[in-house]
């Protein structure tokens, strides 16, 4: 009967598992149209660079392109760019007032004037011009940002000036680093530059545009984009301002522009890899463009002085490869021991290598970014994910304890009643919990079959004996993984808008239940206290030392390098072996699973079917444990693609057999020597 109940319960949980495929449909179908790959190099960081090194930016150009570069990003210019060639003289109006230079000038009086109006003071912004083009420009653009209380036009001769009050949100967005050194006037945003557009188009390069949020409260401005945007047939924006253009109140110009020109928004993934960066009116212009977003992947200024070159390419891989990101920023490198022309040329050369690497895995990087489909799961699709977990539930208390029928049956039904009821009253605000308990119960449930396995049928000889332990890992496993994916399927967790929230609690639950499980199948729940009391009491053998000594350093690795925020960092020489393993298999395996798990697990087999020691039996499935939790845990990156998770999971299956069978080989070894030992010398054998 025990048996017949267990088949029914695995049907059930097949059923559940095919039920809730539409998940897993709209999470493969968006990444799997999604393979377009954009390397955008920054416009006005390559050119500041470039004349630095005194190269022609036409053959900058042209070199970016032989270096497969074909898109470059465009921020707004600003006031501090005009400032930089030479076009205005800008200060704040104390320090303007303060020059003994400008002191003889035709507009000076007029600027003194102004200040004892009161409307403007010593704080103020004063952007200075003799150029007339350069006057009609600010004339034109800071009138359709600022309102007339906030700007004031002077003009004497062939000078103008104009003076303006900017509300800026004291953030270091703009460089502020504090008050007294108002550096935030450089950053005061005047729109693109067409001459600039027109240069890079005349090139033959996609433009990707960055627009900005104005510090003026005039809205004019945002009538400016939609003809830029249609004049230079561009495809994709990225907001990386303090604010959305127009936000919060005039969101509807962007999302029209965006709806009706099938844009693709950019968004910045955060520096710590966790969530994005996300401007005022974001979230909101987000959702009512039904999320076309592709992350981007923005390097750090800090990491462009220090970084040596060949780890961008790394870290522009990894961006690709494990995390799904699709543009990826391409600054020129600042090393501080190289010329400004050695920096280009070591730009250029990692941006060739890292191109090459991506168009020979597959991806296009001359195509459109994908507009991924914002398709919801429904609530039907929850509550199969909901009886799901039940299921799984149920064969994990039915393989831990003797459970009666006629209790599961009351279980069942009382499981069916609430997965009804919340699946089809809360639907997709169940998705973040149903996944975080797949993380939990099914590497908790993979260790408990291994140790039934592990108790019941571990006299078979031959590699063919691990071959069922395997198999659990694996299969289970990617049960749990499959449940994880179909739980957070829609695009706002592919675009880390949706976290993945309680990952460390999918690390230490399944290490609780891993002894639960243990004592379940051990140990036996009656008589417990005695029976730990008499463990207690038995000799420890050298073996079970070595063995502790070596699961107790994998747990205080996998409880210190597990999560986000890792206290203990990795070494430079396993820092190498993923390089290497990066080089050889692009998707590395986790070392959780290949070094600890795994291992583990061909270790337990082969020592228990010697020992029957439940010492050992212990300690080494601790080590599968931490396996088993990687393995889904590698789902749990819910912006990474379900195809790369799956190799990398398969990689560490091969991998892990491979350092298994040595590990094998290594203690079969050591037996052998330390028995022989044992017996020259009069020592009991082990």
């Amino acid at each position: 009967m025990k048996g017949k109940l267990k088949l029914i319960l695995w049907i059930c949980l097949a059923i559940s598992l095919i039920g809730s495929f539409s998940g897993f449909r709209i999470r493969y179908s968006n990444e799997n149209n999604s393979h377009s790959v954009v390397a955008a190099a920054d416009y006005y960081d390559f050119l500041k660079v470039g004349n630095s090194a005194h190269i022609n930016f036409n053959d900058l150009l042209a070199r970016m392109k032989s270096s497969g570069i074909n898109t470059v990003s465009v921020r707004e210019e600003t006031l501090g760019d005009l400032a930089y060639r030479g076009d205005i003289y800008l200060s704040t109006v104390g320090e303007y007032l303060s020059d003994k230079n400008e002191q003889n000038s035709a507009i000076y009086g007029s600027v003194k004037s102004t200040l004892s109006s009161g409307s403007f003071d010593a704080a103020s912004i004063i952007a200075v011009t003799s150029d007339p083009s350069v006057a009609a420009f600010l004339s034109d653009s800071l009138g359709r940002r600022f309102n007339p209380k906030e700007l004031v036009k002077l003009s004497s001769g062939a000078v103008n000036a104009f003076i303006m009050n900017p509300n800026f949100t004291v953030s270091t967005d703009v460089g502020l680093n504090n008050l007294d050194a108002p550096e935030y006037m450089y950053y005061i945003n005047i729109g693109f530059d067409t001459k600039a557009l027109d240069r890079l188009k005349g090139a033959g390069m996609s433009i990707i545009l960055h627009p900005r949020n104005s510090p003026g409260s005039n809205t004019a401005y945002l009538s400016e984009y939609e003809g830029i945007i249609k004049s230079y047939d561009v495809k994709t924006l990225v907001f990386d301002g303090s604010a959305v253009p127009g936000a919060p109140d005039n969101l509807d110009v962007f999302k029209n522009i965006i709806n009706s020109n099938k844009l693709v928004v950019g968004v910045v993934e955060a520096p710590t890899q966790v969530g994005i960066i996300s401007p005022a009116g974001l979230d909101k212009l987000s959702a009512d463009i039904n999320y076309t977003l592709q992350r981007v992947y923005s390097n750090m200024e800090i990491d462009l002085k220090r970084i040596p070159s060949d780890e961008f390419f790394f870290r522009w891989e990894r961006s690709v490869v494990d995390r799904n990101i699709r543009i990826v920023d391409i600054d020129p490198f600042l090393n501080p021991s190289r010329t400004f022309s050695q920096n280009i040329d070591d730009t250029l050369q990692i941006s060739k290598q890292f191109t090459d690497f991506i168009s020979s895995k597959g991806y296009s990087i001359d195509k459109p970014l994908a507009r991924f489909s914002s398709e919801m799961p429904g609530k039907l699709h929850y509550t199969m994910m909901l009886l799901n977990l039940l299921f799984a539930f149920l064969l994990y208390l039915a393989y831990l304890v003797p459970v009666k029928g006629k209790v599961i049956a009351v279980l069942t039904a009382l499981g069916v009643l609430v997965s009804l009821g919340a699946g089809m009253v809360m639907g997709i605000r169940l998705a973040q919990y149903i996944a975080l308990a797949a993380s939990i119960l099914y590497p908790s449930f993979a260790n408990l079959l291994i140790y039934v396995q592990l108790r019941n049928n571990s006299d078979k000889k031959g590699f063919a004996r691990y071959i069922p332990f395997v198999f659990i890992m694996f299969v289970v496993n990617m049960l749990g993984a499959y449940s994880v994916v179909s739980s957070v399927a829609d695009v706002t967790y592919s675009m880390n808008i949706g976290i993945f929230r309680g990952v460390t609690l999918t690390y230490i639950i399944p290490m609780l239940l891993f002894i639960l499980n243990f004592i379940a199948c051990f140990v036996g729940l009656k008589g417990l206290d005695v029976k730990i009391r008499d463990l207690m009491k038995r000799s420890i053998t050298y073996l079970v030392a070595v063995l502790a000594l070596v699961i107790f350093a994998a747990v205080f690795i996998y409880l210190t390098r597990s999560g986000n925020n890792t206290v203990v960092k990795p070494s430079q020489l396993e820092l190498k072996m993923r390089e290497i393993l990066e080089k050889v298999m692009v998707i590395r395996p986790r070392e959780k699973e290949f070094l600890i798990g795994y291992p583990a697990l061909f270790v337990l087999v082969y020592l228990y079917r010697r020992y029957k020691s439940t010492a050992i039996a212990f300690i080494l499935g601790a080590g599968v444990t931490i396996g088993c939790v990687s393995i889904v845990n590698s789902f749990c990156h819910v912006f990474a693609d379900i195809s790369v998770s799956f190799r990398r999971g398969v990689n560490g299956l091969i991998i892990g057999t491979v350092v298994g069978i040595a590990a094998v080989a290594v203690v079969s070894l050591f037996l052998r020597l330390y028995n022989r030992h044992a017996l020259r010398t009069g020592k009991r054998t082990i």
